[in-house]
C-alpha cells in the first residue's frame, strides 16, 4: 500500500511539472476509475484489441501504447476473455497502474469481451527497439535504438 501511495504521489509530482502532460495523466486515471463497463456481445478480434489500445497513450510521451511497443504479450479466447501483458519504458514507471486501468477499459468496452486481465511484467526491459515505425517517427530524437 506504501508503494502505492508513494507511485501516485511520484507521478503527481512528475505530472504537476508538466502541467498540459499532467493534466492528461489526470484524465487517464479519472476515465480508469469510472467504473464497470458493460459487457458486450459477439465474438471479438486481435486487431480490434489492438486497435482499442492504440488510444491508450503514455501521458508523458503522448504516443499510444502500440506504437511505444509496450505490449509484451496478447491473448484472447474463444469465451471473450482478453489477456494482455505490458511492459514499462522504464522499471519504476509513475504512469504503470494508470496505463494499466486504461488499457484494461479500452479492451473491456469492446463487443464480446467479458473479461479483461491486464499484467505488468516488470522483469522485461524496454528498449527503442520495440518502437514501431510511427512512433520511432514521432520520437525519432528522443529515441535512438
Amino acid at each position: 500500500m506504501r508503494l502505492l501511495i508513494t507511485g501516485l504521489l511520484v507521478g503527481l509530482g512528475v505530472a504537476m511539472m508538466f502541467l498540459p502532460r499532467g493534466l492528461s495523466f489526470i484524465r487517464l486515471w479519472r476515465n480508469a476509475r469510472r467504473g464497470p463497463v458493460a459487457v458486450g456481445t459477439g465474438p471479438v478480434d486481435s486487431a480490434q484489441v489492438v486497435r482499442a489500445l492504440e488510444t491508450v497513450l503514455d501521458p508523458e510521451l503522448g504516443v499510444n501504447i502500440v506504437e511505444l511497443g509496450l505490449i509484451d504479450s496478447l491473448a484472447l479466447d474463444s469465451l471473450g476473455n482478453v489477456f494482455l501483458r505490458l511492459i514499462l519504458t522504464t522499471p519504476f514507471c509513475p504512469y504503470a497502474q494508470p496505463l494499466a486501468a486504461a488499457s484494461r477499459l479500452a479492451i473491456a468496452r469492446l463487443p464480446g469481451v467479458r473479461n479483461v486481465n491486464v499484467r505488468l511484467n516488470l522483469s522485461a526491459s524496454w528498449s527503442p527497439v520495440r518502437l514501431k515505425p510511427a512512433g520511432r517517427q514521432q520520437n525519432g530524437r528522443r529515441f535512438r535504438p
